[in-house]
């Protein structure tokens, strides 16, 4: 041993001290010390600093053993009290040990005290060890008191067959029965009839052979269920319920976290009526705005049979289409009952089959080329981008072809990420020497108009083998997400 060694003597014979302290420095190689044989003098050293054994002196003419032991045993130290005498009776000397001192060791045998103060010095640490370990034990589970009395969500332990073995008590404040109560309640009792269904067949899904004998195989499902309050009533729990495992893989039972999710589920509820009735609300909107165009063009068709004014025919007619290709997008909406983006594939389809009716005998002059992969717009781009596909084509058959044979009108619209490129395109005669940006023609300013101005794009054409329309333009990435829904 090389520690410092911190004895207090209670002992009235210096000379007697010199000779333990002697003893001592065999086996510690500082030893430091005070001497005291009064009770003020002993509790005044106890008091002023930490000692690691108290020597005491039996026999004493003003302060004996015993009242010093006593003195010891109000300090509350737990260190070694070891009493030394010259002489003393095998009864006094129990009646020590059995008042608190540690052991006894008679002056004529002090190459004793050396081990009795090694095997006292070791017994203290081991018991200070334990009140540390005890005290430590001891905050954890007020910790863990504190936490399981004041936790809003619900953790439980069961068996089996979901009985519970452990509940915190936030079950009570959850489902106002008491854990006793619940215990006494199966489990089939604690929720709904559909609820139970749901939790046994998710158990008996995952409980299989193969899953149980896959040692390694973590089993955990989240389930939502309906359970029955003491009051009557019915709260939504969201529960994640794990399978537990002994050390050779046998399931045991189940770890169970729980919280009250009524009041989401309620929110999930309302905002889903809300939804549907917003969709109910948009639906007789597109429904309308249908009709009433529809109900426009049909005013436009009866003035036009009315009339021998070719002028007249050809704007009636031009009008009808364009009003046609807004008709087409709000009956694809309603129709569909998707709201976010229109199908420019199945749009493109009808308006260019709707032209084409116009122009019955272009059918069989002019072939179609479509290149339509699938893409999705807002309604606030497809509308003026079918009015800008009607003008286009329009144009194409009206115009473009003016020689006997074969024409193509190719029509292509691709994204890019977020940008779209529409592409109009005819072999017919083109419009050589026109400027898109001046001219006066009514189509081509109205083409040039809702590219810029409601597609806010870029616009270009080529001439040479006929007329080429490039248009560009950028779209949200909102339409990309409905792309994959359409």
């Amino acid at each position: 041993m090389h520690k410092t060694l911190r004895v207090l003597f209670v002992e009235d014979s210096e000379d007697d001290m010199l000779l333990t302290l002697r003893e001592l420095k065999k086996g510690w190689d500082n030893v430091t010390f005070e001497r005291v044989e009064t009770e003020q003098t002993m509790t005044a050293a106890l008091d002023k600093q930490k000692w690691d054994i108290v020597i005491s002196d039996y026999s004493m003419p003003h302060f004996s053993g015993i009242d010093a032991l006593k003195l010891f045993n109000k300090s509350g130290l737990d260190i070694p009290f070891i009493l030394v005498s010259g002489k003393i009776s095998e009864e006094k000397a129990i009646e020590a040990m059995k008042a608190g001192a540690h052991d006894f060791v008679m002056k004529g045998n002090l190459a004793r005290l050396l081990p009795a103060i090694e095997r006292e010095l070791h017994d203290a640490e081991a018991r200070e060890k334990k009140k540390k370990a005890e005290e430590a034990l001891r905050i954890a589970n007020e910790r863990y008191r504190l936490i399981t009395e004041n936790m809003s969500d619900i953790i439980g332990i069961t068996d089996m067959n979901m009985r519970a073995t452990f509940l915190t008590p936030s079950i009570e404040r959850a489902l106002g029965y008491t854990i006793d109560e619940l215990n006494s309640i199966p489990m089939e009792k604690q929720v709904t009839p559909d609820s139970f269904k749901v939790l046994s067949q998710t158990i008996a899904e995952e409980l299989t052979e193969k899953n149980i004998e896959n040692k390694d195989m973590r089993i955990s499902q989240t389930l939502y269920l309906e359970f029955y309050h003491k009051d009557g009533s019915t709260l939504w729990g969201e529960i994640k319920v794990d399978l537990i495992r002994d050390p050779q893989g046998k399931p045991t039972g189940f770890v169970v976290t729980g919280r009250d999710v009524t009041d989401r589920k309620k929110a999930d509820a309302q905002i889903k009526a809300s939804l549907k009735e917003k969709e109910v609300l948009l639906r007789e909107i597109h429904h309308r705005v249908k009709n009433n165009l529809q109900i426009i063009s049909s005013l436009l068709d009866m003035v036009n049979t009315r009339t021998s004014d070719k002028e007249a025919i050809d704007l009636f007619t031009n009008v009808n289409t364009k009003i046609y290709a807004m008709s087409a997008i709000h009956s694809q909406l309603y129709e569909r009952k998707q709201f976010d983006g229109v199908d420019m594939e199945e749009y493109i389809k009808k308006l260019v089959d709707r032209i084409f009716s116009v122009y019955p005998e272009k059918r069989g002059q002019i072939a179609l080329m479509l290149d339509m992969p699938k893409i999705v717009l807002s309604l606030d781009q497809a509308v003026p981008c079918g009015l800008v596909l009607n003008e286009l084509i329009s144009n194409s058959l009206k115009h473009a072809f003016k020689k006997e044979g074969q024409g193509i009108i190719e029509v292509s619209i691709k994204r890019v990420e977020n940008t779209v490129f529409l592409r109009v395109k005819d072999n017919g005669t083109g419009i050589q020497g026109v400027d898109i940006y001046k001219t006066e023609s009514l189509g081509i300013k109205l083409v040039r108009t809702l590219v810029l101005d409601q597609l806010e794009g870029d616009l270009k054409v080529n001439h040479g083998d006929g007329t080429e329309f490039l248009i560009e333009f950028t779209t949200s990435e909102e339409t990309l997400i409905h792309e994959k829904t359409v």
